[in-house]
């Protein structure tokens, strides 16, 4: 009868206790459960449009899941979305860095006959 009235959702109760600050939505039993919370694991590669390989796999989530947001956030999968300050050609070549690049280091590129233009 203690819990008649709680929130039937994690954060409904447990708000102020998010260690992501909401960065990461609401849906908290997504990663974690209520046997053991520390127990939280997350497929990105599963359960989003965005594959995290490469030099992604080095990124903390903070660095693209910015707090404030109660939902889980829309974060585009273009490079030049994360990366516009990082473009050597100045948008010249497009959006599409993934046609030459790959993720586990940006300066490698996929074609041989491609390196002499970076």
């Amino acid at each position: 009868a203690q819990y008649r009235d709680a929130k039937d959702t994690c954060n409904g109760c447990h708000a102020a206790d998010d260690a992501h600050k909401g960065a990461l939505g609401v849906d908290c039993e997504r990663c974690h459960n209520t046997r053991d919370w520390r127990l939280g694991e997350f497929d990105h590669t599963r359960w989003t449009a965005f594959v995290l390989d490469g030099a992604h796999l080095r990124t903390r989530c903070d660095q693209c899941h910015l707090p404030g947001s109660a939902r889980a956030p829309k974060i585009s999968t273009a490079c030049g979305s994360c990366h516009a300050g990082d473009d050597v050609h100045e948008g010249a070549f497009g959006l599409q860095c993934e046609r030459c690049h790959v993720t586990p280091s940006f300066k490698q590129i996929k074609h041989p006959l491609m390196k002499g233009q970076q």
